[in-house]
């Protein structure tokens, strides 16, 4: 009978409480930040602990992030705050059965204040859904550009302003 090394229990046992929900784009122990939030709050009594995750208004079970990670870092978090049962049915006409968290990330909670906006990423037109799924932190630069004048640059369309993103070149 073979003795199995004290060292491949102890990494059995670690890889079984890493959590692999609800992990966020980081590359450091930030990428967990999600996932001990909503254990913390399911603690409380708050939330379940598989609680549908919204980032921004684009939703995300249990499910769908098994495995697979959030495109939004934890600093490009601007606010989590829990959707009550009214406000799910409102907008949405049922409630999830775990609850609900939304995300609102700093960079589309900026867009929003922003008007009626044309989004450009590499010169090419993206929605708000696309960009609410772009990882911050592959973002190089982003240049707002305000004013008729400014925005008939890029565009005869009807538009308040131009947000131009460019990602880091690999």
């Amino acid at each position: 009978m073979k003795i199995v090394s004290p060292f491949v229990v102890l990494l059995v046992l670690l890889s079984c409480c890493t959590p692999n929900h609800y992990v966020l784009s980081d590359k450091n122990k930030d990428k967990y930040y999600l996932a001990h939030y909503i254990k913390a709050a399911a603690k409380k009594g708050e939330i379940s602990k598989h609680p549908l995750v919204f980032v921004n208004a684009i939703p995300f079970t249990y499910d769908m992030l098994k495995d697979k990670k959030l495109h939004v870092s934890k600093n490009s978090i601007k606010e989590i705050r829990k959707l009550s049962d009214e406000e799910l049915t409102a907008r949405y006409g049922s409630l999830p059965k775990n609850g609900a968290l939304q995300i609102i990330t700093q960079l589309s909670f900026t867009l929003a204040r922003n008007g009626h906006s044309l989004i450009l990423l590499d010169d090419k037109k993206i929605s708000m859904e696309e960009l609410d799924k772009l990882d911050t932190n592959e973002i190089q630069s982003i240049s707002v550009f305000k004013g008729i004048e400014q925005v008939k640059k890029f565009t005869s369309e009807n538009y308040d302003s131009v947000i131009v993103l460019r990602v880091k070149k690999s």
